[in-house]
Parts: structure tokens; C-alpha cells; sequence
């Protein structure tokens, strides 16, 4: 058990350090090339953070072992929401912008739905897979092409249709350029020099994640908590570490656009990406608890997160109390259907 702590304490360690970094460069490349924080955030962070998540989803397909993939998976959802989200409206207000969260909050429930219903009968297969890593697709897609081409990529296809692939790719670049124009310190040393510090940071992420959720795990099993708890409580809380730290860290610095940013992305990435991956690589069976109580509290906090973004477009302290009240209810209600076998199934895990 020494051993495991030791572990636990050194990754935390490198996680928060490593997190700063990562936002720092993050928040510079945003700013010379013109893309917003938020696309940063549903990005590099968002799908960066998303890695170990996707690391111990595609190993438990290998292992058939479904609870291990839907279980993390709603339970990192559900902790990005209450309890990072919360934690960071506490540390200081979080101000976003409007137009950001016209239509990706909305498309979160969206897919936070869809994802319900493919789960309905108890099986996602590789169809669904196959769906939500096209809808997953289709969201970058349409984000690239909005908000960091601005509408370069619809010129592209157009110009391609009149005059030809080459000339649509040499307008393209030229449009690039005009949207990079605004920063004229971008030099091949600062992109170098900050994709580094992006790789190097998105590394100690991953790696540091990696070493801390099987420490983790000793750690549940040595004090006998059930494997229920483990997947949606030790993996899924565990596995929302880089997100909280990177939160946190942002929170301290007033970038509410890409704390917004990278927990509707990350929730995005995990639903979309990660579930349609591992359903690729074995039908996924979530469990009766799942199905009747995780994902309804799931959608019930995605829809809290729409309400309390668009009361004056800001996160308030007060907020993100409840967000934090609501989430320790959760986990309560949670052990109590564990310890009385409520739901028929659910106490095996």
C-alpha cells in the first residue's frame, strides 16, 4: 500500500505541473494563430486529456470486461461537470462567451441522448460504434471548418469545383495565412518551441494518469471497494485528473472559454470517440445500473450545464456549490444502491 501512495503522490505531483504547461503554450498558440480558447480546449486538451480514458477503455474491450468501459466512461462525464466544473465556479467566476455555446452545449446532449439510447437495450454494437465515431467526425469537422478555418474549407470545395484541387489548396493557404496574419511574432522557433512543450506536457498527462489509476485501484481493492465503485468512481474520477488539474489551473488565470472548452470536449471525446472505438473492438453490455441510473444522472448534469452557462453567461460561486452538492448526492444515492442490491444485478457489478 506504501508503494501505491508513494505512486499516487508522485503522479499528482507531475500532473499539476505538467497542466500548467500545457495551458500556458496552449493559450499562446491560440493567440498568435487567431483560434479561440475554446477550440484549443475541445482539442489539444480536450482530446489530449482524453487519452487515458481511451488507453484503459480499448484495453477492458480486449478483456470483453463492458463495465470497465461504460462505468469510467459516464463517471468521468458526470465528475467533469460536478465536481470539476464546480470546483473551478468556486475558485473564481467563470465568464464564458456567447457565441461559443450556441450549439456545442446543446450538441453534447445531443450525443449525451444518443449515447442513452444505443445503451437502451444493452448493447451498443459495432453499428453504433461505427455512428458515434462519424458524428465525432462530423463535430470536428464542422468546429475546424467554423472556427479556426472560417469557412476556408467550404471556399476550398468551392474554388476546387471551379478551377481545380490546386488552385482550391493554394487559396486555402492563402486564406490561412490572412487569419494568421494578426500575429506577426510567429516565427518556426515559437511554433517549434510550443509544440514541444505541448508534446512533452501531453505526455507527462498521459503517462502520469497511466501510473496513477492502477495505484488507484490496489488501493480500492486493498480497502475492499467493490468493483462497481472501481469503474465509475476510482477509473472514472481518476481518469478526470488531467481534466481537473487543467481546469484548475485555468480557473486561476480567468480562461473560462477553455475550462467550458475542455469539459464539453472531453465529454464529447469520451462519448463519441471512445465509446465508438471500444464498441469496434467488442460489443459493449453496460449494466442495468448504467442504464437506470448513471446515464439519467449523466444527462440530468449536461442539462444543468446548459442552464447554469446561459443565466448571464457565466458559472457563479454559488453554482458551483450546487453542482458540488449535487454530485456528492449522486455518489451517495450510488452507495446506497450498492449496499442494498437495489436494481436487480447491480450489487456483482
Amino acid at each position: 500500500m506504501l508503494y501505491d501512495i508513494i505512486i499516487v503522490i508522485a503522479a499528482l505531483a507531475i500532473l499539476i505541473k505538467s497542466s500548467d504547461y500545457f495551458v500556458d503554450a496552449s493559450s499562446k498558440i491560440a493567440r498568435a494563430f487567431g483560434v479561440s480558447e475554446f477550440v484549443i480546449g475541445v482539442t489539444l486538451v480536450a482530446v489530449g486529456t482524453s487519452l487515458p480514458e481511451l488507453a484503459s477503455s480499448i484495453a477492458a474491450s480486449f478483456y470483453k470486461n463492458s463495465q470497465l468501459v461504460t462505468g469510467p466512461i459516464i463517471g468521468a462525464n458526470i465528475a467533469r461537470i460536478g465536481l470539476v466544473l464546480g470546483i473551478c465556479a468556486v475558485i473564481a467566476p467563470i465568464i464564458i462567451e456567447k457565441r461559443v455555446f450556441t450549439k456545442e452545449g446543446f450538441y453534447l446532449l445531443f450525443i449525451s441522448l444518443i449515447f442513452a439510447v444505443f445503451a437502451f437495450d444493452k448493447n451498443i454494437g459495432r453499428i453504433e460504434g461505427i455512428i458515434l465515431l462519424v458524428l465525432f467526425m462530423l463535430y470536428m469537422l464542422w468546429l475546424f471548418e467554423t472556427d479556426i478555418l472560417k469557412g476556408g474549407l467550404r471556399r476550398l470545395f468551392s474554388n476546387t469545383g471551379e478551377k481545380g484541387l490546386f488552385y482550391g489548396m493554394k487559396m486555402l493557404k492563402n486564406e490561412f495565412s490572412q487569419n494568421s496574419s494578426r500575429a506577426p511574432d510567429i516565427t518556426l522557433s515559437f511554433i517549434a518551441k510550443q509544440g514541444i512543450i505541448i508534446a512533452l506536457s501531453c505526455a507527462a498527462l498521459f503517462f502520469s494518469a497511466k501510473y496513477l489509476i492502477p495505484s488507484l485501484e490496489n488501493l480500492a481493492l486493498l480497502m475492499k471497494i467493490p468493483d462497481t465503485v472501481v469503474g465509475l468512481l476510482v477509473l472514472g474520477l481518476g481518469t478526470t485528473l488531467p481534466e481537473m488539474v487543467v481546469c484548475i489551473s485555468a480557473a486561476r488565470k480567468n480562461m473560462g472559454n477553455m475550462i467550458m472548452g475542455t469539459i464539453i470536449g472531453s465529454n464529447i471525446a469520451d462519448t463519441l470517440l471512445v465509446i465508438g472505438i471500444s464498441s469496434l473492438i467488442h460489443p459493449i453490455s453496460p449494466s442495468l445500473l448504467a442504464i437506470a441510473y448513471y446515464m439519467p444522472a449523466m444527462i440530468l448534469f449536461t442539462v444543468l450545464l446548459l442552464a447554469f452557462i446561459r443565466t448571464g453567461w457565466v458559472v457563479r460561486m454559488f453554482e458551483g456549490f450546487a453542482l458540488l452538492l449535487l454530485y456528492a448526492i449522486f455518489l451517495a444515492v450510488m452507495f446506497y444502491f450498492i449496499k442494498t442490491g437495489f436494481l436487480s444485478g447491480i450489487a456483482a457489478g
